[in-house]
């Protein structure tokens, strides 16, 4: 209350100086001032605190740059303007315009104090955080000059709260302290370290019930006046020492109270540190511990002869308790009438049931299988032990795989079997790592043998599948033209792959088409919100699929080759071990892949021209001898066209060999564009083509395929900034009436080509063995 006072004293104070700062006097007095619109007063513009002048209509006339800052409101947008208008009426305090309304209508001063009107106006330091009110008082003052009706005076006091409020909460640390010691029901002892003697300055009340010595027989005296009264011996050095050494001691020590009765004392001594970190106290901390120590020592007579009766079957106890509880092995008990006596923790972690539920149960109860049961049926009526494998169905539904060896336990003195200890070895992560290296063994020899890719990616998807509980997995291939289309799911409805087709990979085109696109995993937990299955989500729903987790399949350059997406008809995320075997799988599916293309680029360059794309001599002779071998069985006929172009060297003489090899090119394009696909055209070396035609029925078609060729052939090639043209001669064979073998048919082809040169060029001509020079 005095701090209050002194705010209100300080605003008073503050008004009056204002009052006489600005010569702004109260309502009795007539002065004549300008109109808001010229207020200026450099006095009220340099005060620490808020000013507001308001006009007897309530508006404000003046803002001082105080407000400015702690409001966050500009002058021009206060000025004109009430101040409910300003702040908004529902965030100023109610005390605040009633006292407004006192000063305009009855011309009463009013002090809002922080005590009674928490943030009457909400302000805040600029630096401070948001919402971050500042403590204020308020002093509303009539003022009758010109256009004036009140004058509003804000001050900070976020000082002053601040330090009521550490002292506040000090004194009640304080009293809390006081309060803790009085009621103790120890004995408490402050001592004065600095003192030669250790003068005892203060004992609270249970100090006497504890010592029967009294405030006055202690209070002034030195700490011997309360160790002159215990038994000499290692345990009181160590307390003088202690006190000496100014650090924590604590022990039992034998001690006589006043009247000379004989008790057991528990003294500790700790050190109390001042704010220089000096130690300036002691705290003694006394407790009476007698029946304590009786107690102790007729428990340690009666655990001495129990311990003597009984140590070796304690020291058994503890063996088997502590092997029970550490070791790595399930371990089950059960008594004659297959009921559990013991459940390990080995076996609470791996099944989810608690020792204490299973305790009585049966064991079928923690999801033991039926031939376990079976097994433990026969220890017992044999008494002879067992080994077996089998599953064990865990709470949360989980299925383990569990190596058991039976024992039997004989009861004492007798050939009966009284218990069965099953000892269980979980083998499930073994049998699974066994599996995948297996499974991985497996796919590397179909990727060695060089298997289609088809037989390598359902291998890895079924793989993946029994790996994974639940998985569903496929896998797509990416094309040049940026497609993805199923190579195999094997675990998938046979019609989802034919449903889906070929995509176009994109951030929003599922989790595979995503995963493609950016390179990198999309794990979608939730299908039906997963914005990237917002396309395709009927299609989820259709086949009941909730989770998918895609990973790209990644060449050895980094660039992506496809994906192997995994479904779950559950909403799952994977787990660390999962990501890392779908990640194993796509490197491995990766070298497939790889091999496979480059597999082919070998036998494409082996078999077809670089420069055009058609076949090469070496496939062309192979097509030939097959064309010949079924002509020959059908007793048909086929036609091999011999071309060869008519200006070439001019146009690589002018132009340069990039304008020859684009004639090449084009000209490749043409033949094909030009032919059937039955037909083979094939470049052989040069600017020399040739054209297998299979089954031709009639020298007409041969000749007609001729008449197109010699067509389109002359067509001019645009290149840069000319026009590229040349022609082409063609020599024509047929089987069998040309020749009836390979070779036969090209040296017959060959030669009818040189006889369309040597008639003029630009033509074509039919095989003749009995002229020199053939003609159209």
């Amino acid at each position: 209350m005095r701090h209050a006072a002194g705010q209100e004293k300080a605003s008073e104070e503050a008004m009056q100086s204002l009052s006489e700062q600005t010569g702004l006097r109260s309502r009795g007095e007539d002065l004549s001032v300008p109109g808001a619109h010229s207020i200026g007063y450099p006095v009220l513009d340099a005060m620490g605190s808020g000013v507001i002048l308001l006009d007897r209509e309530r508006r404000v006339l003046y803002w001082n740059p105080w407000m400015t800052r702690m409001a966050g409101i500009d002058v021009a947008h206060a000025t004109g303007r009430r101040l409910e208008q300003v702040f908004g009426e529902d965030v100023l305090a109610p005390g605040l315009l009633d006292g407004i309304n006192d000063a305009l209508s009855l011309g009463v001063s009013r002090l809002l104090s922080n005590k009674l009107h928490h943030h009457p106006i909400p302000l805040h330091r600029p630096l401070d955080e948001p919402g971050v009110l500042l403590d204020i008082s308020v002093q509303i003052r009539p003022v009758a000059v010109g256009d004036i009706g009140c004058v509003i005076q804000i001050s900070d006091v976020s000082a002053v709260v601040r330090r009521e409020r550490k002292m506040w909460e000090r004194e009640g640390e304080l009293r809390l302290r006081n309060g803790a010691l009085v009621a103790s029901g120890q004995g408490i002892l402050i001592v004065n370290a600095s003192s030669p003697d250790f003068e005892i300055q203060y004992a609270n009340p249970a100090f006497a019930s504890v010592t029967g010595l009294t405030d006055d027989m202690v209070l002034g005296s030195g700490i011997d006046r309360l160790l002159s009264h215990c038994e000499d011996g290692p345990e009181l050095d160590r307390i003088r020492q202690a006190l000496s050494a100014k650090r924590d001691a604590a022990c039992d020590l034998l001690a006589r109270r006043a009247g000379g009765e004989e008790y057991w004392l528990e003294l500790s001594v700790s050190p109390v540190f001042d704010t220089t970190g000096r130690v300036s106290h002691f705290a003694l901390f006394l407790r009476d511990v007698t029946a304590r120590r009786m107690a102790e020592t007729m428990l340690e007579r009666a655990l001495s002869d129990v311990q003597a009766t009984n140590a070796r079957l304690n020291r058994e106890q503890s063996f088997v308790s502590t092997v029970l509880r550490t070791v790595a092995a399930l371990v089950v008990v059960v008594d004659r009438r297959m009921r559990v006596v013991t459940f390990n923790r080995a076996c609470e972690q791996i099944t989810g049931y608690a020792e204490a539920d299973m305790t009585g149960a049966a064991l079928a109860d923690f999801g033991a299988s039926v031939d376990v049961e079976t097994a433990v049926h026969a220890v017992l009526t044999e008494g002879s032990g067992r080994t077996l494998e089998s599953t064990l169905t865990a709470a949360n539904g989980e299925q383990r795989l569990i190596r058991w060896a039976m024992s039997p336990l004989l009861q004492t003195g007798g050939g009966t079997v009284s218990h069965v200890v099953c000892a269980g070895t979980d083998i499930t992560e073994r049998r699974r790592a066994e599996a995948l290296l297996r499974g991985e063994r497996e796919l590397m020899e179909l990727i060695s043998r060089d298997e289609d890719l088809p037989v390598v990616a359902a291998r890895a998807c079924r793989l993946l599948d029994s790996q994974i509980p639940g998985a569903r997995s496929s896998l797509m291939v990416l094309s040049e033209q940026k497609q993805l289309s199923t190579v195999a799911a094997p675990g998938l409805a046979p019609d989802y792959s034919s449903v889906l087709g070929a995509i176009d990979i994109g951030p929003s085109v599922g989790s595979c088409g995503r995963a493609a696109y950016t390179g990198e995993a999309v794990i979608s937990t939730d299908l039906i919100r997963d914005p990237c299955w917002a396309d395709y989500r009927p299609l989820a729903e259709r086949f009941g699929f909730r989770a998918c987790w895609s990973q790209p399949i990644l060449a050895s350059s980094g660039g992506v080759l496809g994906t192997i997406g995994i479904y779950f008809t559950i909403e799952r995320a994977p787990t660390d071990s999962e990501l890392d075997l779908q990640r194993r799988i796509c490197d491995i599916v990766a070298i497939s892949i790889e091999r496979r293309r480059t597999v082919d680029r070998i036998r494409y360059l082996a078999l077809y021209d670089q420069l055009t794309g058609l076949a090469n001599r070496s496939l062309l002779s192979d097509r030939l001898m097959t064309a010949i071998r079924q002509a020959r069985r059908t007793s048909g006929q086929l036609a091999l066209l011999f071309l060869d172009f008519d200006g070439f060297k001019a146009v690589n003489d002018r132009f340069g060999h990039d304008a020859g090899d684009e004639v090449l090119a084009v000209s490749g394009q043409r033949l094909r564009q030009t032919l059937r696909e039955s037909d083979t055209p094939a470049r052989i070396g040069g600017d020399e083509f040739v054209v297998l035609l299979p089954d031709v029925q009639a020298v007409a078609t041969a000749a007609h395929v001729a008449e197109k060729l010699l067509t389109v052939m002359q067509e001019p090639i645009p290149w840069m900034d000319h026009f590229l043209q040349v022609g082409v001669s063609i020599g024509v064979a047929l089987y069998p009436e040309h020749g009836d073998t390979a070779d036969e048919l090209l040296s017959h082809a060959d030669d009818a080509m040189y006889t369309a040169k040597m008639a003029g060029k630009g033509r074509w001509t039919l095989f003749d063995p009995d002229k020199a020079i053939g003609r159209k």
